[in-house]
């Protein structure tokens, strides 16, 4: 399982044609990460949760167009939503920024988490976007899934999931 650095926050990501490893499993796998932390929704089915889709979801909150979760418990983890097609990236909190611009990694087609640094032509640098908003944890599904962590121990917990050393 390739993992690695952005700034200070570290990577893994799992990429396995055929493996039929969701969003829905990592966040389970991660419980111990998230619990009691807000997630926003950055991606949702390669677009966004739409605000007027998230009267569904009862205590959740709108702030700069993102849906927001209630903190985090395990109702939650255990219903956690995915998109028909599965192309979610969800950044996790302890607090809410002020203000939330951000964009998601897991859209850009094939690319890979360690290449990165090939998109800051578009706008999106990564590294800058993680620095500001200062997540706890992002995990994403798309071609492949990728956590992002400010601890290592997730990783860990993610290498577990999927069966890595």
């Amino acid at each position: 399982m390739p993992t690695g650095k952005i700034g200070e926050f570290f990577w893994a990501q799992h990429w396995v044609p055929g493996s039929e490893l969701l969003i829905t499993d990592v966040v389970r796998a991660l419980r111990t990460h998230i619990l009691g932390r807000r997630a926003v929704n950055v991606s949702w089915d390669s677009g966004r949760l739409s605000p007027s889709l998230s009267g569904i979801f009862e205590r959740w909150q709108i702030q700069d167009d993102f849906v927001i979760t209630p903190p985090v418990d395990d109702t939650l983890i255990s219903d956690w939503p995915r998109s028909a097609c599965g192309w979610d990236e969800w950044y996790f909190f302890r607090s809410i920024p002020k203000t939330i611009s951000l964009e998601a990694y897991c859209n850009w087609g094939g690319m890979a988490i360690d290449d990165w640094r090939d998109l800051e032509f578009t706008g999106l640098n990564l590294e800058q976007q993680l620095l500001t908003h200062q997540p706890e944890l992002v995990i994403a599904e798309g071609h492949s899934i990728f956590v992002i962590a400010r601890r290592q121990e997730a990783l860990l917990d993610f290498a577990s999931l999927v069966g890595e050393p």
